[in-house]
């Protein structure tokens, strides 16, 4: 079982108000925080139109700004929102208010917010709803009362029996004077089409799962809705909405998407649907979907989009607003296409990065079929030209048969590449080269091994000196821990049941002895070898009740059990899956084990590479970009893959927090030298929490920690990153359906597979090994 992380840290922020012009004329990335460390330092909650420009509703998460663009071209203008209404405690008898703003929206170009106040201090709270006009002018948001008639915002607010609340609102736009809203709520979806002239509102109901929703033709409403195909394609329909008479046509239909989301904007101006498909933006004429056509390249099909009057359209996520040209004419001569079939973020950041210094490139990422994988290798023998950059797991069968044929070209030449290589720890470089020529950039690092938890070990008065070192030790060590644990508070796996536990060592034992056969050279190796079926009869000799393992429940007793043993409590000692890389948990020590006295450890690493077609027409770039995508790795993978990454780094709010809870136990001290009885008591009790918090800080506030940097200094010189890996075909192929169990199952998570001999349950893996062999000569 793998244990969620104890915190998310932050670390990149890169926010721009202006930035060089993208591949496209006019193109430009407003906003952008990057995602490399799981960083939120701020969030945009909303974007509207201004004129040919934009306002921008942004929240820091210390206050809310609105960024005004009178034109996309132009520079920002920045206005603080002052602190909203807050309510206090309220007396018995008294009352109290919070005003929130609700959404916002635009008519014409004077912006405008939905304030909802809660009033409390009543038997049960009050909930009011009003329009506000916006007032932008040194440096603040004001807002007064609205010039408009008082509308009718009801239809917004659900009642319960002892409270009110307000509806999630998930699309809104403006066409002419009405305003409409898209709002979830019980069942059906509801779109509130409120008259700015008058203020009334009708409401409609919408029949079944809407996807996205945006101004249509004449009036009308144009909604999406899509499936799942067999193919594990996505279906989408486009559908028009009269709202006038309530009724549905369908206008269109996309299939073998990737996305249900297709963030569509409609130009009246030139009947054309603009939507988002696969990494790039599309333009379809007359709702004709034989017509369409990509107009530039997209990173993302965002969470709200917008077309523009001068026909650039604005694709914004929680923490980026990018704008988009939508004339064909005016993109780049050189389009880089990536087709991804494994881990891709720092492909998506080398995007942003590089259309921000590289006008004349343009790259659109896409993600593969994986369903397809093995397309790369048609392509190959086809020739094909039109995937520039392909990303893989190095472990894969096809990256695998594309290194074993020599497919893949050299990309030494390229200055950023050559020098990104070098810095690489040798583990990684041996990967990225074949012959001498550099053949890959790394764009992800993980690796994961058995792993004990120090403090539980140390309160059994264990060191890290007597950690066991090969396989038959750490043996040795669970068939002696049921005494060491005797009356400790100390439990190896409270969360696993034994079928769990045993199937996860049996599993990273095979792995490590799969890639040391790898690292030895030897190409005929067999799963049933004399050593590994002894320590397969190890773990199946183990005494489960004495460890305390918990025998295998079926879903029905699993979700009646209610788990009140005190062992649930508790950090497992022993983490079957513990993190080698650097982004782990600081409580957990990995466990290096070899197979023999005689011989080092070996820990398998898996990589996912991104790598150049050899029948790319742009070579050059597409090594650019390559040498692009190796400077944004995350992190993690950054000091994971660079032996010059070796400083020790704290999270953001590190300082800020050991200042704020000094600051509290310096006040706490001074308090107690004047307290008597039980506010001392009180007092005493708050200093201790403080000093806790204080403690888990030191501890636990690093994105990278200098215990960490020590321990991967010490351990890459066992890593070998995983080749071709016959465990994995045999995995991938598992099972035909939800019916019947699979291989993984039947080896693995299975009583009946500890009741197999070693040489049995070895011997089936070898018995498909043997038949890949002959397939593959």
């Amino acid at each position: 079982m793998r244990k969620p992380a104890l915190w998310v840290t932050a670390l990149i922020l890169l926010v721009s108000a202006c930035v060089p012009a993208f591949a496209s004329t006019g193109d430009r990335v407003l906003m952008h925080e990057s995602r490399l460390a799981d960083t939120e330092t701020m969030w945009v909650e909303d974007v509207l139109p201004c004129g040919n420009g934009l306002y921008l509703i942004v929240n820091d998460l210390k206050e809310r700004k609105i960024i005004r663009y009178t034109d996309i071209q132009a520079e920002p203008e920045e206005y603080v929102q002052e602190n909203e209404k807050m309510p206090g405690e309220a007396a018995e008898g008294e009352q109290s208010s919070i005003t929130l703003t609700e959404t916002w929206f635009v008519r014409g170009e004077e912006l405008y917010a939905v304030t909802n106040t809660t009033t409390y201090g009543k038997e049960n709270p009050e909930t009011e709803l009003d329009v506000k006009h916006v007032r932008l002018e040194n440096g603040k948001v004001i807002l007064d009362e609205s010039d408009l008639p008082d509308v009718d915002l009801s239809g917004l607010i659900m009642e319960e029996e002892d409270h009110t609340y307000t509806k999630e609102i998930r699309h809104k736009f403006t066409t002419d004077d009405k305003l409409f809203l898209h709002v979830y709520c019980d069942s059906p979806d509801e779109l509130l089409v409120i008259d700015l002239q008058d203020g009334t509102c009708m409401s409609i109901e919408l029949d079944g799962d809407i996807n996205e929703m945006t101004a249509g033709p004449e009036g009308s409403v144009l909604i999406t809705r899509s499936e799942w195909t067999d193919d594990s394609t996505v279906k989408v329909r486009i559908n028009r909405l009269d709202p006038a008479d309530r009724s549905e046509t369908e206008l269109a239909e996309l299939d073998g998407l990737s996305f249900t989301r297709i963030a569509p904007n409609y130009s009246a101006e030139k009947d054309t649907l603009y939507y988002y498909n696969t990494g790039e933006l599309w333009a379809m004429p007359h709702f004709d979907a034989a017509q369409a056509e990509t107009v530039n390249d997209c990173p993302d099909n965002g969470i709200g989009t917008l077309l523009l009057p001068n026909g650039f359209v604005v694709i914004w996520t929680y923490d980026t607003v990018l704008v988009r040209n939508t004339d064909p004419a005016l993109r780049s001569s050189v389009t880089l296409h990536v087709m991804e079939f494994a881990d891709g973020a720092a492909v998506t950041e080398a995007l942003y990065d590089m259309n921000n210094t590289r006008g004349d490139i343009s790259v659109a990422e896409h993600n593969g079929d994986w369903n397809n994988k093995q397309e790369v290798l048609q392509a190959m023998l086809n020739r094909d030209s039109n995937t520039d950059i392909y990303v893989y797991k190095y472990d894969s069968t096809e990256f695998s048969a594309l290194r074993k044929r020599n497919y893949l070209p050299d990309l030494s030449s390229g200055a950023g590449i050559a020098a990104s290589t070098e810095r690489l720890y040798p583990f990684l470089q041996e990967a990225v080269k074949q012959n001498g020529s550099i053949i890959g950039v790394p764009v992800s690092i993980s690796g994961e091994t058995l792993g004990i938890h120090m403090e539980q070990w140390k309160k059994t008065g264990g060191t890290e000196e007597e950690l066991p070192k090969t396989w038959n030790q750490f043996f040795d060590w669970l068939e002696s821990l049921p005494e060491r644990l005797e009356g400790q508070d100390v439990y190896l796996a409270p969360w696993q049941d034994r079928v769990s536990f045993r199937a996860d060592i049996l599993e990273i034992m095979l792995d490590q002895y799969e890639v040391q056969m790898e690292r030895k050279g030897e190409t005929d190796y067999s799963f049933a070898s004399p050593e590994l079926c002894g320590l397969v009869q190890r773990l199946n000799n183990l005494d489960y009740d004495a460890l305390k393992i918990a025998e295998p429940q079926d879903e029905e007793e699993s979700e009646q059990e209610e788990y009140i043993d005190e062992e649930y409590d508790h950090d497992p000692l022993l983490e079957t899956y513990t993190a080698v890389t650097l982004n782990g948990e600081p409580d957990y020590v990995p466990l290096a084990l070899s197979f023999s006295e005689n011989e080092e450890p070996v820990v398998p690493i898996s990589v996912s590479i991104a790598f150049m077609n050899p029948y790319s027409e742009h070579p050059r770039e597409t090594m650019d970009f390559l040498a692009c995508v190796a400077e944004n790795l995350n992190v993690y993978d950054a000091a994971a893959a660079y032996s010059d990454r070796t400083v020790p780094m704290h999270r953001p709010g590190y300082e800020n927090d050991r200042k704020s809870i000094q600051d509290m136990m310096d006040e706490l001290n001074k308090a107690l030298q004047d307290e008597e009885g039980e506010n001392r008591v009180v007092l005493e009790e708050k200093l201790s929490e403080a000093e806790e918090d204080m403690e888990n800080n030191e501890r636990y506030g690093w994105i990278i920690s200098p215990t960490e940097v020590e321990r991967y200094q010490k351990w890459q010189r066992y890593f070998r990153v995983r080749g071709y890996s016959f465990l994995n075909v045999l995995f991938e192929e598992d099972g035909a359906g939800d019916e019947e169990e699979g291989t993984y199952e039947k080896l693995f998570y299975s009583e009946e597979s500890a009741a197999l001999s070693p040489e049995e349950l070895l011997g089936m893996l070898d018995q498909k090994v043997r038949m890949i062999r002959m397939e593959s000569n």
